[in-house]
């Protein structure tokens, strides 16, 4: 069971992820629906190493997925003077390539501790961090599970992009 607390056609300040609190009422809400048995996780967007550890930190997952996109204004139609995109007052998400260093730098946040202070002493995660975003290929998932750490991989813009899904999985397994 996936939680998506980081829709980035929202406004940036209404983002679930972006409230701790809320975010960990949510899922305490969620797991208390499914029960213990299923896999719960939380899709984020992009945290400071803080953030994260502060998200980390009393989170009662069994994995965080991240990220899930990057939220930016849509371009402006020059005819009109306004965004392209009409609703969420012309913003979107951007996925795919586009955000592969910020879902690398996101993983590292994630992944790699803080230093230690008397209010936020160093831990590691209690939980699986899956990476996604900016995935176009087997290398590139071998490298975030191997080099950086990460549960596991996803990468939805290259599936979903693809005549074949199978022809992907296919084709990163061999550069795997």
């Amino acid at each position: 069971v996936e939680i998506n607390t980081s829709c980035p056609n929202e406004d940036s300040d209404e983002l679930l992820c972006y409230d701790i609190l809320k975010t960990r009422h949510a899922v305490h809400r969620a797991r208390q629906r499914v029960g213990e048995t299923p896999y719960l996780t939380v899709k984020v967007s992009a945290l400071t190493r803080y953030q994260a550890h502060r998200h980390g930190d009393g989170l009662a997952v069994d994995g965080v997925s991240v990220i899930n996109s990057d939220r930016q204004m849509s371009p402006t139609n020059p005819e009109t003077g306004m965004p392209f995109i009409e609703v969420n007052d012309g913003y979107a998400g951007r996925s795919g390539a586009t955000i592969n260093g910020l879902a690398r730098r996101n993983l590292r946040n994630w992944l790699q501790p803080v230093g230690e202070t008397a209010e936020f002493p160093v831990r590691s995660p209690r939980f699986d961090v899956w990476s996604i975003g900016g995935i176009e290929a087997g290398y590139e998932a071998y490298d975030r599970i191997e080099n950086i750490g990460a549960f596991a991989v996803g990468g939805a813009q290259a599936f979903f992009r693809s005549d074949n899904p199978a022809d992907v999985a296919k084709r990163w397994t061999a550069e795997y």
